[in-house]
């Protein structure tokens, strides 16, 4: 069921869906510090993966450098969550 599930998401999502599943099951969740965590644990494999694309184009494209800072920027919000956790 899960699997169906996570085939009909962009292929851009389904990576992140399976660690997702993976991370739950794996994780016995308890209290809402957890999921917070979780939470915010995807989001920065999530941000860690689009800076890794944005400086495949930065290669190829200038102008790509903006949205690069701003992920970037964002990628340390999310560890600076993560550690006050």
């Amino acid at each position: 069921m899960i699997r169906d599930f996570i085939s009909q998401l962009p292929k851009e999502l389904q990576e992140t869906a399976d660690e997702v599943y993976l991370f739950s099951t794996a994780e016995n969740l308890s209290g809402d510090e957890n999921v917070v965590r979780l939470a915010l644990e995807i989001r920065r494999n999530a941000l860690k993966r689009k800076i890794t694309q944005l400086l495949e184009q930065a290669e190829t494209d200038e102008t790509v450098s903006k949205q690069l800072n701003e992920v970037s920027n964002t990628l340390t919000e999310v560890e600076k969550q993560l550690s006050a956790l």
